[in-house]
């Protein structure tokens, strides 16, 4: 298991030959990114399991809670920890390896951006859907992908 955190000590001051421009370096969207933008924890389980040429591996992932990007605080956004599950099952014959998976096997979706409507209330659901999840999420929004696999060792 890991566990991140990260402060931002101190105010990060734009160079004067850009602040001139209207320009700033780092700005609440940047230290968000860097604070809170990434799963303060993470862990990896894998479990494998061979015998007479058959290979089972079964993965599990989890991610802890992370952030939104975000410049107006009252749009911030904790998006939740989630656990994503893979396997798969292969069979070696002399040279050649065939298997069949599927990454994400539950389908584990990330939580949806939440947006405020015309109510002043959030709804889940970015953009008029075009970006219903976090750009940051760490893991894909694709849902489950199954897969098949030859392989051929020379």
């Amino acid at each position: 298991m890991f566990n991140n955190e990260t402060k931002v000590v101190g105010a990060v001051v734009t160079p004067a030959q850009l602040t001139g421009l209207g320009e700033v370096l780092f700005d609440r969207i940047e230290r968000r990114r860097v604070e809170c933008g990434q799963p303060k924890d993470n862990t990896r389980l894998m479990q494998s399991w061979n015998r007479s040429g058959w290979n089972v591996t079964a993965r599990q992932s989890r991610y802890g809670e992370y952030c939104s990007f975000t410049i107006l605080p009252a749009d911030d956004q904790i998006y939740g920890a989630e656990w994503v599950s893979d396997l798969e099952l292969a069979y070696k014959w002399r040279r050649y390896t065939f298997a069949a998976g599927a990454e994400n096997i539950f389908d584990t979706f990330p939580d949806s951006n939440l947006v405020r409507n015309a109510n002043g209330a959030f709804t889940a659901q970015g953009n008029n859907g075009i970006f219903t999840y976090p750009i940051n999420a760490p893991f894909g929004m694709n849902g489950r992908f199954v897969y098949t696999r030859v392989g051929y060792a020379f």
